[in-house]
């Protein structure tokens, strides 16, 4: 992660798909990549909410197709189903937007469809022909005007977005992240063939898109201090080469006021701090009280600039921030 984007940006920071599963992980994740976020920047024109491998994303709007047909599966007893299914729920919508539980329950009428119409409504995101709207507490089915993307385009494109946004990988790697079949993903890596450079990461065979190579030969050290939630692109693949073990980590035992740190707060702390590229501390967010516990003894300047990064979550959250040192 580089210094933040400048200007409006949204889509740049979301180019790879942003995972909002914890409620609002995709602000925070916006926050981290570039300035000036406020609580409703989620909802830009410029991005969109997709389930995507059966999560809720926050894409660029542009690539809704992307994110979509992208993932859709080549072989036709895959891809058929999730195509009707589409195509009810787009019969259901009728031009309209629809929560969730309307559409699964206009779908549970039609009949036929067991107790799959929920799990059904998201996997059938991949067909390219809704969009969804979720507010932390609601989900709404918004219907998506289908354009003209050739399919093989749409698979390149994901893995590209992939390996450039996660890479170096593997195609059994984009599988397991796109929800693909495995067959498929050795497919669309064939085709990347030409842009692929092959390297080695953590004594694995893997590649590299070439477009990346120039940037991984002069990468050094990144610094600054950014607040990654759970879900954040830079944890969520090769996690365990850029954290230590948890067994290295101890637990955090007092808060600031030597308070004992509860259960619930000591298992609250799902989110990382990257400080100077390296992961080095544990945070967690209640509202607008931001428990910080960072592994080791850090001295009296970096907690000082941990504390400048997290008081910048005045922005994304509306109000000023309470910050708990935990040790």
């Amino acid at each position: 992660m580089t210094a933040r984007l400048s200007g409006s940006a949204h889509e740049t920071a979301a180019w790879g798909g942003l995972q909002d599963t914890v409620p609002r992980a995709a602000l925070t994740a916006l926050h981290a990549r570039m300035p000036d976020i406020r609580p409703d920047s989620w909802e830009h024109p410029a991005l969109w909410q997709v389930w995507f491998r059966m999560s809720d994303y926050v894409v660029p709007a542009r690539d809704f197709g992307v994110f979509t047909v992208g993932a859709l599966p080549r072989q036709g007893e895959r891809s058929e189903p999730l195509l009707r299914m589409a195509e009810a729920v787009a019969q259901v919508l009728d031009g309209r937007s629809l929560s969730n539980r309307e559409v699964v329950a206009a779908l549970l009428r039609r009949g036929g469809l067991g107790d799959r119409a929920h799990s059904g409504l998201r996997q059938a995101c991949v067909a390219g022909r809704y969009r969804i709207r979720w507010d932390a507490r609601t989900v709404t089915v918004i219907p998506a005007a289908t354009t003209p993307l050739d399919l093989e385009d749409a698979r390149r494109e994901l893995a590209r977005r992939f390996l450039r946004w996660h890479g170096p990988g593997t195609a059994s790697r984009f599988a397991t992240w796109a929800h693909v079949p495995r067959g498929d993903a050795l497919e669309t890596f064939r085709q990347l063939g030409p842009e692929l450079i092959p390297v080695a990461a953590d004594g694995e065979g893997r590649v590299l898109h070439a477009g990346d190579e120039q940037a991984l030969r002069h990468a050094g050290p990144t610094p600054g201090v950014r607040f990654l939630m759970q879900g954040d692109p830079v944890l969520a693949v090769d996690r365990e080469l850029i954290e230590p073990s948890p067994a290295l980590v101890p637990d955090p035992v007092h808060d600031d006021l030597g308070r004992p740190v509860t259960r619930r707060l000591r298992n609250s702390l799902a989110g990382r701090v990257l400080l100077d590229g390296v992961v080095s501390g544990s945070w967690g967010r209640r509202q607008h009280h931001l428990s910080i516990y960072l592994w080791g003894t850090p001295d009296a300047q970096t907690r000082d600039r941990v504390v400048a990064e997290a008081e910048l979550f005045a922005g994304p959250i509306g109000r000023p921030m309470e910050i708990h040192w935990l040790t």
